[in-house]
């Protein structure tokens, strides 16, 4: 009896793998929202270009709809994203039916209980955080055929385009990359370097086809100063500059919000007396630049930054903002663009675990699972680095998964607020890595492989 073709187990393992993946979208009998998800609807559908986050992944909602069918193909491909880019890991340190087991067994049992399945369910870009860190790994440190780096150029231009954290953690994970490449490192460089300036420059042009004006970002003044008030910078800093410089938000220096997301969303807000965020532009960007100029807040950036990123490290909810029957309320923005657009799926909708709670398992069950969780991948990974038997490809994917972690918490928690969301879309690339490396026993079995031309290679 002949065996079974490679690719043939391969695809086998990605589809049950990305199966394993939808337990959470499944049992809630659609796939999950967010309170942000109506925004992203807006863009899919009425071509809203919105001021405080990219268009990009809306035009994905949008063509993996088929125009508004339903939404489960944009699940299912995120969840396929997914299980790929755990098989590809999987790939390196097991042989490949061992490989082809594991894809499977981590999809099953991380989907319902990491931020793997809760993110890839989800309609939200949160989950492209971390297959665009995997791919942006794989473009850097091996050489693959052309197929594969033509796909993991446009999944990292992808994660960068849809949610802008990307743009500054994709590329500090692709440097870390480098960093662990063997020498010489400057193709790797070269490849990290252009990598990021595709996806700055790219995002940048494409803004401008689609607006008229190029730019980044239309919000990034907004949300800064929203993290001045978190980080109890901007009280002090406008107390010590309103009696000598001209600031309209002077006005407002005794009722100044408490919080970042009171600043931002609050009618009652400064940010709202003062005309919304066009009108603020260029006072609130002057006052950033001051923050970032003076010595004295600088320091005080620095020492929020690392509470702030301290504090995300430590927020492991897990459905945090995922499960209230808020979403069942007919004037929240997911309700509204499911009614108005996908009026043939509302009733699913209503009926979800989402929504209504009842009759299935109490979600904090999957918050203490996934703490734990987190808790002992965090202690196996490092006594994988630590121990002197592990192999190089081992220690480099734990390192990497560690990094990946790290930098996501450091740049959400330091340029944006503190939200469990921003540690579970990735975390669990941690546990992933370091069950693969307890599986392959630290030893990261490798088999030869032919690939076209040389590499660099995670195998060094």
């Amino acid at each position: 009896m002949s065996a079974r073709p490679p690719h043939l187990t391969n695809g086998l393992a990605v589809l049950l793998g990305a199966l394993g993946v939808l337990i959470v979208p499944l049992v809630n009998g659609y796939p999950l929202v967010y309170a942000d998800t109506g925004t992203y609807l807006a863009s899919a559908f009425e071509g809203l270009v919105p001021i405080d986050r990219p268009f990009w992944y809306g035009l994905f909602i949008r063509g993996l709809s088929f125009g508004g069918a339903t939404l489960w193909p944009v699940v299912v491909v995120q969840a396929l994203l997914c299980a790929l880019a755990i098989h590809r890991i999987a790939d390196l340190l097991l042989p490949p039916t061992r490989a082809a087991v594991a894809t499977v067994v981590l999809c099953v049992l991380l989907g319902p209980f990491t931020g793997l399945g809760w993110f890839a369910g989800q309609v939200m870009p949160d989950v492209l955080t971390a297959v665009g860190a995997v791919s942006m790994a794989f473009l850097i440190l091996r050489n693959e055929r052309w197929p594969w780096r033509a796909f993991d150029v446009a999944l990292v231009l992808l994660a960068c385009w849809c949610h802008l954290s990307n743009l500054v953690i994709l590329p500090v994970v692709g440097g870390v990359a480098v960093l662990l490449a063997p020498r010489p490192r400057r193709r790797a460089a070269v490849h990290a370097v252009a990598l990021t300036g595709c996806a700055w420059a790219g995002l940048y042009a494409a803004n401008g086809l689609l607006t008229g004006a190029p730019q980044v970002s239309r919000a990034s003044h907004v949300f800064l100063m929203g993290r001045l008030v978190d980080a109890g910078l901007l009280q002090p800093w406008l107390q010590e500059h309103c009696p000598t410089e001209r600031y309209g938000i002077c006005a407002y220096l005794d009722s100044l919000p408490a919080t970042s997301r009171a600043f931002l969303w609050y009618p009652e807000s400064p940010l709202q007396r003062q005309g919304g965020w066009e009108a603020t532009r260029e006072e609130y960007g002057r006052i950033v630049r001051g923050t970032l100029t003076e010595p004295r807040y600088l320091a005080g950036h620095l020492r929020a930054s690392i509470g702030s990123t301290a504090e995300q490290l430590t927020a492991t909810a897990l459905a945090d903002g995922v499960m209230s029957p808020w979403f069942g309320d007919a004037s929240t923005p997911p309700y509204r663009m499911v009614e108005q657009h996908l009026p043939h799926e509302l009733h699913a909708f209503r009926r979800t675990w989402q929504t209504t709670a009842r009759g299935r398992l109490n979600s904090s069950v999957f918050d203490r699972v996934h703490a734990l969780l987190l808790g002992l991948s965090a202690i196996g990974g490092l006594l994988l680095l630590l121990r002197r038997g592990t192999a190089a490809p081992v220690r480099m994917a734990v390192a990497l998964a560690f990094a990946v972690v790290l930098i996501g918490a450091w740049a959400c928690a330091s340029l944006s607020v503190v939200d469990p969301r921003y540690l579970a879309r990735d975390a669990w690339l941690l546990p992933m890595v370091v069950a693969l490396g307890l599986w392959a026993g630290g030893r990261g079995e490798k088999r030869p492989r032919p690939l076209s031309g040389p590499r660099i290679s995670l195998e060094a």
